[in-house]
């Protein structure tokens, strides 16, 4: 006797068809949004993350802090645990790109006092006191 290969019912394969097609359409528009401006946050982890380095760019900036590499790890191990979901290396470099090139352009222009700039120092203060 010979065994014919199990295949699905063509209603279980039209429904994963239909479910691929949708998570392929949805991850091509993220993937569109995030090379139209790859630095522009998609999501709420890549939202906080780029908060989050704001708020440490401020630090530099405002306090006349330099953080050392081991105060970095630190921090970004701290950042990671706060995220919903996890962000790629690559990705987390622009975010930081952008974070810092928004937050020096708001303290060029308004100073430390700019409500933006408190607010990044506020998200660093909350972030390290958590520890």
């Amino acid at each position: 006797m010979t065994r014919q290969p199990l295949t699905a019912s063509p209603a279980i394969a039209l429904v994963a068809a239909v479910c691929f097609s949708s998570l392929t359409a949805t991850q091509s528009a993220a993937a569109q949004q995030a090379a139209a401006d790859p630095k522009l946050p998609v999501g709420p982890s890549e939202t906080a993350y780029l908060g989050y380095h704001q708020g440490v760019q401020a630090v530099q900036l405002c306090r006349d802090r330099v953080l050392d590499a081991s105060e970095h790890v630190t921090i970004e191990a701290l950042i990671d645990q706060r995220l919903e979901a996890p962000i790629g290396v690559g990705r987390k470099l622009a975010l930081i790109e952008a974070a810092k090139d928004g937050i020096k352009a708001r303290v060029a222009d308004d100073g430390c006092d700019a409500p933006d700039a408190k607010a990044a120092l506020q998200r660093f203060d909350d972030l390290t006191q958590a520890r």
